[in-house]
Order: C-alpha cells, then structure tokens, then sequence
C-alpha cells in the first residue's frame, strides 16, 4: 500500500493488476499463492533460460533451485541438487526440467559473465 503511494499509483489498480492480495476485514492481506507474471532464469538441459512463469509457487522452487546451486557450488556437495520437485510448467504452457547435474551447471556458470550479484529474475 506504501509501495502504490510512493510510485503514484491508485491503490484499486495495483490490487487489479497484482493480484496477490485479497480483502479482509482488516484491511488488504496478501494471497498465499499469486499468480503474477514474471520472468526467471533457470538451467535446463544444456543453457541457460529465461522463463515467463505466473505462479508464486514455481518462483519458490525456482528461488530454491538457485539456493541449491550456489550452496552445491561452494561444497562440491553433489547431492545437495537433488529435488523433489524438478519439472513445471510456464506461462504458456510448456514443460521444463531443471537441470539437476553439477557439473553441467558449473560448466554452463563458466560461461557467464560474471557480475558482483546473480539476480534470478531476468531484466
């Protein structure tokens, strides 16, 4: 609500847009699950991908997924990629897998840039 005010936007349009609150009797409460857009990097097969996803719940696993690979990379822990939950579905329907093997997830880390912070969210 803060946040609307200070970019001077109405409230009604960031709830309608947003979509990630709801109306309670105490005011405006956020949603266990949004469904809000938004693009995220993950590793798949052989590269690097942006995905457009629209789940709260897919951006998690994804958040977690990236937790894992830094933790992975920093240990050498080759069990610490393994997830329960590996594939998901984007925005447009289509069936990704997250790629679970180290070495190719440091082999494709070799060839980024490398900028002083990873943002897992695509600009």
């Amino acid at each position: 609500m803060k946040a609307s005010k200070q970019v001077g936007i109405d409230l009604a349009t960031a709830h309608k847009n947003l979509n990630g609150f709801r109306k309670t009797r105490d005011g405006w409460r956020p949603k266990k699950v949004d469904h809000v857009p938004r693009q995220m990097v993950i590793y798949e097969g052989f590269r690097k991908e942006i995905v457009e996803i629209s789940d709260s719940r897919i951006a998690s696993l994804i958040g977690v997924y990236h937790n894992k690979v830094g933790r992975s990379m920093k240990t050498k822990n080759f069990n610490l990629l393994k997830l329960r939950k590996k594939t998901f579905k984007d925005c447009k329907g289509k069936r990704h897998v997250l790629q679970t093997d180290l070495l190719i997830v440091i082999a494709l880390k070799k060839k980024e840039s490398h900028p002083e912070f990873f943002d897992i969210y695509a600009e």
